[in-house]
């Protein structure tokens, strides 16, 4: 499963094949159509330990859906350790429905911590006059971006553990603005577009 996620990681799912995964776990063709039918069989398995791990996560931790740090902190990590699969997952997603229903349904997961935690710190006066569904898919997009950016492409490869950290609290920092906001003021009209 490493190995595979590896090759994910250099090729992209869509170019990745089932040779080169044997080849990089150092296995025979034949032990690989032993465990799995096909590369897509293979991506659903590595999905399901993903999903399992979120689930054990979520059991276990002490849940603080109005702190923007815990949030991040769990979709950062999540994404950290599983950078292979979740670039896997979008990659297949392009051609495949299943594939593309299971990457909404993180994205969701994550657009409703978002949400959550916009509408707590609407009860707590913050946060006025925003949409939290609209919000939570701004700021997921967004996290989920930066996410690509800093530890998909480099998988996870900075260069030490303060920068990450810079990274991870410049994240953490962008979310407690926007949503620190006392009230949020739209445009009285729409911009005017330069031609």
């Amino acid at each position: 499963m490493e190995a595979a996620g590896r090759v994910f990681a250099r090729k992209g799912y869509l170019n990745a094949e089932i040779s080169q995964i044997t080849q990089e776990a150092g296995k025979s063709i034949g032990v690989f159509y032993a465990y799995f039918e096909n590369k897509a069989e293979l991506l659903a398995s590595l999905l399901d330990d993903f999903n399992m791990e979120i689930g054990q996560r979520i059991v276990t931790d002490t849940h603080a859906p109005e702190n923007a740090r815990f949030v991040l902190s769990t979709i950062w990590n999540s994404y950290k350790a599983h950078a292979p699969t979740l670039l896997a997952l979008t990659d297949a997603a392009t051609v495949d429905a299943n594939f593309a229903a299971a990457l909404n349904a993180l994205r969701n997961f994550a657009r409703n911590d978002f949400a959550g935690m916009i509408r707590i710190r609407q009860a707590a006066g913050l946060c006025q006059g925003m949409d939290p569904r609209l919000t939570a898919m701004a700021l997921e997009t967004m996290t989920n971006q930066c996410l690509y950016e800093w530890l998909g492409k480099g998988l996870g490869a900075f260069e030490d553990e303060v920068q990450e950290e810079q990274a991870f609290d410049t994240l953490v920092g962008i979310v407690d603005t926007i949503l620190g906001a006392e009230r949020f003021a739209a445009p009285t009209a729409p911009a005017q577009t330069l031609m």
